[in-house]
């Protein structure tokens, strides 16, 4: 399963899609439009273009790469920064461009691992602790 997949999950057990929170969470890369818009816009700005119209002061970008050196995923960093975003980092080897990206304030979670199966199943661990913890803080339950 890849980590997209989770994190179709994630949003879908996350406080912002219930129905008693007034809280909201978007999954990016989940949004169909992401694949028409590669007809104008490089798939490295495809993340960054959205967050630049939706992403607000206050909220968190969850960024996940493997690699951590997803250039979409860096753009996105960037553009979460320039619109006052917190952001959470979720790598593998090292934290590539994105552990250079992030800045005080921001979360980096580097699985120091060679492996991408080793590496996303531990993303998908810590998605979940995420959810707890959200559902804890917010709402009390956990």
């Amino acid at each position: 399963m890849s980590v997209a997949a989770c994190l179709y999950g994630f949003f879908a057990h996350c406080p912002g899609a219930r129905d008693d929170c007034g809280y909201s969470g978007y999954g990016y890369g989940s949004d169909r439009r992401r694949r028409t818009e590669r007809n104008d816009y490089s798939d490295e700005q495809v993340f960054a273009k959205q967050l630049r119209a939706l992403g607000r002061k206050g909220d968190v970008l969850l960024a996940i790469s493997t690699s951590g050196n997803s250039a979409n995923v860096v753009e996105a960093i960037d553009a979460a920064h320039e619109r006052g975003m917190t952001v959470i980092a979720l790598t593998g080897r090292g934290g590539g461009k994105m552990g250079e990206r992030l800045v005080v304030g921001d979360h980096h979670i580097c699985v120091e691992s060679q492996s991408t199966a080793r590496t996303q199943e531990v993303h998908l661990l810590v998605l979940h602790c995420l959810c707890d913890a959200v559902d804890n803080l917010l709402l009390g339950e956990g």
